[in-house]
């Protein structure tokens, strides 16, 4: 199942579907959002993808950018999870025993990838593009340099928090005070750095969430 990553606001280009190279430049932690099933603990991923770009106006000038397109996600590493799934099929390989006990999200910040998009129409009528899947780079694909400013967020962290887009920001000033039910991306090891991060793109250490 794709977990649906919604252009915002009016006539928004859509990345198209496919495989696309991609660098991961946001991470953010929402904190406790409400859903359909209860308060659930959420993060958002923003990828962009340089290949394909899109023109925007910014102090009264023509900007040529790279698309982005973004997942939210339940900050889990169970079995069932999405995004364990998802983050085991950009690594190539399963997580191991040691990596599962603790794991930084903010380690993916300027990895590459590709990701493989989507496109569905909802019951609204309108189109969405889903981020499918996220896969390594192929074998001896130079890594992209990200074009826009590497940014994270987390209570611990909130420093990139005045950069964050405003529908963000606004979506972090909803979070909820509940316990959700979800298992969070840590415990109570740290993982391994004995990683080379142009062979797995991001490495493990304790979670900061």
């Amino acid at each position: 199942m794709g977990i649906i990553a919604k252009e915002k606001g009016g006539d928004f280009k859509l990345c198209p579907q496919g495989a696309h190279i991609a660098i991961c430049d946001m991470v953010v932690d929402l904190g406790i959002q409400k859903g359909f099933y209860g308060p659930k603990h959420k993060v958002f991923l923003r990828f962009e993808v340089p290949g394909e770009r899109v023109e925007y106006q910014k102090d009264g000038k023509t900007i040529s950018g790279p698309m982005t397109v973004g997942l939210t996600a339940s900050p889990s590493l169970s079995k069932k999870a999405t995004l364990r799934a998802l983050l085991e099929s950009w690594r190539g390989r399963e997580f191991t025993k040691e990596e599962l006990e603790g794991f930084d999200l903010f380690n993916i910040l300027g990895a590459a990838c590709q990701v493989v998009i989507i496109h569905n129409k909802a019951e609204n009528g309108n189109t969405y593009a889903n981020i499918k899947s996220i896969i390594p780079l192929p074998k001896g694909t130079p890594k992209p340099a990200p074009e826009n400013p590497l940014l994270k967020y987390s209570p611990d962290t909130p420093g990139d928090l005045g950069k964050l887009p405003d529908w963000l920001q606004k979506k972090i000033g909803e979070a909820v005070s509940e316990t959700p039910e979800d298992e969070p991306v840590s415990g109570g090891g740290g993982g391994t750095d004995d990683f080379d991060r142009d062979e797995i793109p991001f490495i493990t250490r304790h979670s900061v969430w």
